[in-house]
């Protein structure tokens, strides 16, 4: 990961990152995260939720019919969340994007 930050860093203009959950960070690598963005002098833009490379989301995340992949897709959502609010930085859906953070 450290190299990775560090090759950004290096990125004229480049001042943040957009991760992806579960394969750049998680609730438990958030700290060590954000001190490798801080020492490198780059931002948290955003965290990309896992819903697309794990088996548990195969017939839907956020729009399945099923009540129990929903919620748990908005469960890990809200996580992401917190995963980058615990970096330092603030969570950034992006411009266009609407999250229905609230349950």
């Amino acid at each position: 990961m450290e190299t990775l930050v560090k090759q950004a860093s290096e990125i004229e203009g480049v001042k943040g990152l957009e991760l992806v959950g579960t394969w750049d960070i998680t609730m438990e690598t958030s700290e060590a995260v954000g001190e490798l963005l801080e020492k490198y002098n780059l931002k948290c833009v955003s965290i990309i939720p896992d819903h697309f490379s794990q088996k548990q989301w195969d017939r839907g995340t956020l729009a399945a019919k099923n009540e129990d992949p929903r919620k748990a897709a908005l469960d890990y959502t809200l996580e992401c969340t917190g995963v980058t609010i615990d970096t330092g930085h603030s969570f950034n859906a992006g411009k266009n994007v609407s999250y229905a953070l609230q349950r």
